[in-house]
């Protein structure tokens, strides 16, 4: 216990400071794209590096025996604490996530590992130990930062929407009762496809939350597909309906309020998609479509009767 302080005192700050991180992780934030969940995933690791330096300084300080057991104790319970808030998550309209829980693990080894290392009795073991910590640091931003450099990229290949040669391209898509990867089957343009594993389910889609650029300047949005039928099946004169749909940041969620195309997907041979970016504009029943502002491109299948196979590549605006 930290001589400065009283046992109550230390508890109440450590209790206010649990409450207030329990508070910023638990409560409901508006989160504006990829770029901005990458922004605020990069604040669990000094969140919780506050704590655990927090808590070692009002807990441990410089007195106590046997410093390293409380230091491992407090991370235990923090580390505890961090899975079960991203664990809790899901349940208060947030979505949990592996990588905030890896970085609210990591926060917590590295405020501990900074603090304590500011006591070893020698610069080489203090130098050490903020290079540890600086490396726990590098670990848990590595993939909020890999996501908004692929933001950076996506955003300059504008007009190509999508050509999944970056390994981190397919994070762009969410799936809808669908298994995403990359795959250099049926690859139209370079050596990567995505590959959409459908499920047997209500709807199977992939969705794009495309980056902020304006469509008005094109005449057409553009992509390749390829459908894959197991071979026990005769793909001769065999069609798979495939729905394109395509809606602008002012979408009501009625299907009158989006653009919604169906194509006769062919069995076993490439086919280019062209859609009008007029069609798309005039498509909704009571506005014009935002051209501008266009915020999702959704490629998906109804009531699909066995585990298809789609390619997708190339995606792009003429």
């Amino acid at each position: 216990m930290n001589d400065g302080l009283s046992k109550r005192t230390s508890t109440l700050l450590a209790l206010a400071a649990l409450a207030l991180a329990s508070v910023l992780l638990l409560m409901p934030v508006p989160v504006f794209g990829r770029a901005g969940r990458a922004l605020l995933d990069l604040i669990h690791a000094p969140m919780f590096a506050l704590l655990s330096a927090f808590a070692y300084i009002l807990f441990v300080g410089n007195k106590a025996p046997r410093r390293w057991r409380s230091a491992v104790a407090i991370w235990l319970v923090l580390a505890t604490l961090g899975v079960a808030a991203e664990l809790l998550q899901g349940r208060v309209g947030r979505n949990a996530s592996v990588q905030d829980a890896f970085a609210n693990v990591m926060g917590a080894a590295i405020g501990l590992v900074w603090v304590a290392g500011r006591e070893c009795p020698h610069s080489s073991q203090r130098l050490l130990t903020k290079g540890a910590a600086v490396g726990l640091l590098l670990a848990a931003y590595a993939y909020p930062l890999l996501i908004l450099w692929d933001v950076y990229l996506a955003y300059r290949s504008f007009p190509l929407l999508a050509s999944f040669e970056q390994p981190i391209e397919p994070d762009r898509w969410t799936p809808l009762n669908a298994k995403l990867s990359r795959s250099q089957k049926y690859a139209s343009d370079g050596s990567w496809s995505l590959q959409i594993d459908c499920e047997i389910a209500k709807y199977s889609s992939a969705v794009l939350t495309v980056p902020a650029r304006d469509w008005s300047p094109y005449h057409e949005l553009v992509f390749d597909l390829f459908w894959d039928p197991p071979g026990s099946i005769p793909t001769r004169d065999l069609i798979l309906p495939v729905i394109v749909k395509v809606q602008d940041q002012h979408h009501n969620h009625h299907k009158e309020d989006r653009f919604q195309r169906r194509v006769k997907l062919p069995a076993g041979q490439s086919y280019e998609v062209r859609i009008p970016l007029s069609q798309v504009a005039s498509a909704p029943r009571d506005r014009v479509m935002d051209l501008g502002r266009i915020k999702k491109v959704e490629i998906f299948t109804v009531q699909p009767q066995k585990r298809w196979t789609l390619y997708l590549d190339n995606m792009r605006l003429e």
